[in-house]
């Protein structure tokens, strides 16, 4: 349960990763940022397993 509210390990060079501070990841990694999504690689909590997230890019 703790490793749930634990902050993500950051490797972004630009810009912030923000998750909710209840999505199960870790270790999130920026992958591509398109004109829609930004995209990141990240481990799941609870087994591990790879995940491929898709951001919205929030419009000022």
């Amino acid at each position: 349960m703790l490793n749930l509210l634990k902050k993500f390990k950051n490797n972004l060079t630009t810009g912030e990763l923000s998750f909710p501070k209840n999505l199960p990841y870790k270790d999130a990694e920026f992958i591509v940022c398109g004109s829609l999504f930004k995209t990141y690689k990240a481990k799941r909590a609870k087994d591990n397993k790879e995940v491929i997230i898709k951001l919205p890019i929030k419009k000022n």
